[in-house]
């Protein structure tokens, strides 16, 4: 399987009590293709330092959202992706579908994470679109 992806999105949560890395993309092979988030680092602010994302407190992605275009065809569109990352990486995905061919295929994606530790502090990761040329 082959990926792409967007440059990676440094981002602080309300307050800055919370900080997230992410990454946008496709996965795909000549058969199937889905879009994904890499979140790299789930961190929260206490007392005097920065802390991982754990099991005990987990960041929760709550939602992200994945359109996928191919010309004027919608061929991924997913707005309610959820999933916990109880540790500070993990990636979300859409649902694999069939690859379209080689083309240019626009996706937009966005994301807002919950936590981690604070679960009422949200960080928003806007929507943002790009364009990728693939070639399975």
């Amino acid at each position: 399987m082959t990926e792409v992806k967007s440059d990676t999105r440094r981002i602080y949560g309300d307050g800055r009590w919370t900080y997230g890395e992410f990454t946008f993309g496709l996965r795909y092979n000549a058969e199937t293709i889905y879009a994904f988030l890499d979140v790299t680092e789930a961190q929260y602010f206490w007392l005097t330092g920065w802390w991982y994302a754990t099991a005990e407190y987990p960041a929760k992605v709550s939602p992200a959202s994945f359109t996928v275009t191919v010309g004027r065809q919608v061929i991924i569109d997913e707005t309610e992706v959820r999933k916990d990352l109880p540790h500070p990486s993990g990636r979300v995905h859409s649902r694999s579908v069939k690859y379209w061919g080689d083309a240019t295929y626009t996706f937009s994606g966005a994301a807002v994470m919950f936590g981690p530790y604070w679960e009422e502090t949200r960080l928003v990761v806007p929507s943002e679109t790009w364009r990728f040329d693939l070639k399975a």
